[in-house]
């Protein structure tokens, strides 16, 4: 679910504007309200603890589910463009799913600089591969 995704993301200001504008519909009031259960995804997700971030998630997708669909039944003309955000969320998701002091991780393209030969990264799962030769610095590093 885009909405749960996004609160651990730096998309998540974004998302939250987005989403409380959308499900608002105009309403001030109810913008509020969508406000007030997007931080209480927030708050949730980041006070779960490691043990606890599966099952909070689960319930969170759960609670967003159930707010989405009911919303595509009272205004189902907003469905289009209910998917283009859920869209443009889910692409920003892909580039950084996740971000804390321990951890990063990325689905896509990464880039780390190490200079004088040494290598730049937080975690290698897998084969590390370079392009050129990393011993000798371009003309933009000598």
């Amino acid at each position: 679910m885009a909405v749960v995704q996004a609160a651990s993301t730096d998309a998540w200001t974004t998302a939250r504007e987005a989403f409380s504008r959308m499900l608002g519909g105009g309403d001030l009031d109810r913008q509020a309200i969508v406000e007030r259960r997007l931080d209480e995804t927030w708050t949730a997700l980041e006070g779960a603890r490691v043990s606890e971030l599966d099952e909070v998630r689960r319930e969170q997708r759960s609670r967003w589910t159930v707010r989405l669909q009911d919303f595509l039944e009272e205004d189902p003309a907003s469905a289009t463009s209910l998917r283009e955000l859920l869209r443009v969320l889910s692409a920003a998701d892909a580039r950084i799913s996740a971000d804390g002091s321990d951890f990063m991780a990325v689905g896509g393209d990464q880039i780390n600089v190490a200079t004088s030969g040494g290598v730049a990264a937080g975690y290698i799962r897998g084969q590390v591969s370079t392009t050129g030769d990393p011993r000798v610095p371009g003309p933009d590093l000598t």
